[in-house]
């Protein structure tokens, strides 16, 4: 075993048989089948790379199998680690890993074969037809379990100017051998390369316990000739379409489990039975009369309290209780009514029910609207006032008459207002009879004495204008005549300007 690498190329072509293992770097492979499956394929790809930059022979085994480059291919398989751990990927196959652009481009599949390892199977596959022009040839060698990637390349000996072909196994797993780390098993002969790697304590302790494993199956590459950078552009449009097709797909299945977790969440809600339609619900379908803690599921309810206003009947009591014939029934309130989602027009009905036994509605013929009072201050006056700050119109409550702001106080029968304008005027009432007889028509003078005779009928009283006295209460002319000579023998009976 080699830590470094000046005698690994002279130590193989002596026929000696060269393992070189890099200590913590099989942490990333640890992490499954997919893990190793990209670091063999990322092997492949890194050899091809390192042929295609002009690396050949020494200095193409001593890239390889430095740590530098092992670290390198090692890195697909920390990032692969990462995404399970954030996404929890799933097991893929080595040819849906193959046909991802960054393998695809590089490498060119030339055969596929499946069956029992042996020395001419694994010869066969070097040297299939397919294989036989390109002097450097990879075969990513899967098994249950384990999967092993071996490279072809040429390599001269010193002091010789003859080519020979060595073959280089990269084996992402750790063994019992080398338990800290990624190997490279390096021979002069595939079958004593592949046949000393299979006879390693551990890998016979897998074909023990996992009869399967005695098969494998076989993917040869070569390097793809075509690989140009218009081929790497046009691989770079395919593969961000596919990208962004996968992200829609995830976009859709994560939308389409927020759904089914939604209706799981429904399902897993406690449930309970109307009393009403007998459905069984979930309970945030539940009206819950806050009285009596009755449950209706709120389709029932809302139909049950629409019916009720339609009826015009307050207050709402609970369906179940009115059933049961409870003696205190519980209430529907004004909560409850908003939550079960009636239109507006009936939430306005039910608001001037549930104030009506403390209101009255009155309407005002000035500005035409009707507005809810307080029922104790409504009986407590007799004049009322539009609350309306942009109309203030007055009027008698018991007569429904206008009361105007200036003026007397207002009287339904007119008489403090008549009052107001005799006095205001001047004119004159009949002072004739007594009591509840006076007879109290009123009077203007127009022109003419003082001299006044009551035109009400059976009154026949005569009255001074200019004082306001009675002069005499009689039909009789003699008596009439008299009594007006007599007072106005103290009054004016004409009045000169």
């Amino acid at each position: 075993m080699y830590l470094s690498t000046p005698r690994v190329a002279d130590d193989v072509l002596a026929g000696d048989t060269v393992v070189i293992s890099h200590s913590c770097l099989s942490r990333h492979t640890s992490s499954g089948t997919v893990a190793c499956v990209l670091a063999c394929l990322n092997f492949v790809r890194v050899a091809f790379a390192r042929v295609d930059a002009g690396l050949v022979g020494k200095q193409l085994l001593d890239d390889l199998i430095s740590r530098e480059t092992t670290e390198e291919i090692l890195s697909i398989s920390a990032q692969w680690q990462l995404e399970l751990e954030a996404n929890q990927a799933q097991t893929l196959e080595l040819k849906e890993i193959q046909e991802a652009p960054l393998f695809r481009n590089p490498l060119d599949l030339k055969k596929s074969f499946v069956g029992i390892p042996s020395s001419t199977t694994l010869e066969s596959l070097f040297s299939c037809p397919q294989a036989r022009p390109n002097p450097h040839v990879a075969v990513v060698i899967t098994r249950p379990l384990e999967t092993i990637a071996c490279f072809k390349l040429a390599i001269t000996g010193i002091g010789s100017f003859e080519e020979t072909t060595i073959f280089v196994i990269f084996d992402p797993h750790a063994r019992l051998t080398r338990p800290d780390g990624v190997g490279f098993v390096i021979r002069a002969s595939i079958n004593d390369a592949v046949a000393s790697h299979f006879a390693s304590a551990d890998v016979v302790e897998l074909q023990r316990q996992t009869p399967l494993a005695t098969s494998f199956s076989g993917h040869v590459f070569v390097p793809n000739v075509k690989h140009t950078p218009e081929q790497m552009h046009e691989s770079l449009i395919k593969s961000s379409l596919v990208a962004l097709a996968m992200q829609q797909r995830i976009a859709q299945l994560e939308r389409d489990a927020e759904v089914l977790q939604a209706a799981l969440t429904v399902l897993q809600q406690k449930i309970f039975r109307c009393p009403l339609c007998l459905e069984d619900l979930p309970e945030e379908e539940v009206a819950l009369v806050a009285d009596c803690s009755h449950k209706v599921c709120r389709g029932c309810m809302k139909g049950y309290v629409v019916s009720k206003l339609g009826d015009k009947v307050y207050p709402i009591f609970c369906p179940t209780c009115m059933v049961e014939t409870v003696p205190e029934p519980g209430q529907i309130t004004d909560e409850l009514v908003q939550l079960l989602g009636i239109t507006d027009a009936q939430y306005r009905v039910f608001q001037e029910m549930e104030i009506a036994p403390h209101s009255v509605l009155i309407h005002c013929r000035n500005c035409n609207s009707g507005i809810s009072v307080d029922r104790t201050d409504h009986n407590a006056t007799t004049i009322i006032q539009c609350p309306l700050l942009d109309c203030k119109f007055k009027w008698c409550k018991e007569c429904q008459q206008e009361v105007h702001l200036i003026g007397p106080v207002h009287s339904c029968d007119g008489t403090n207002e008549m009052n107001h304008l005799l006095a205001q005027r001047g004119w004159r009432r009949c002072p004739g009879g007594s009591g509840l007889t006076r007879c109290q028509t009123p009077f203007q003078k127009n022109e003419g004495c003082n001299h006044m005779k009551c035109i009400a009928p059976g009154c026949n009283t005569h009255f001074c204008y200019l004082c306001g006295e009675m002069i005499v209460r009689s039909s009789v002319r003699a008596e009439v005549s008299g009594a007006v000579a007599a007072h106005y023998a103290r009054c004016r009976l004409f009045e000169y300007m």
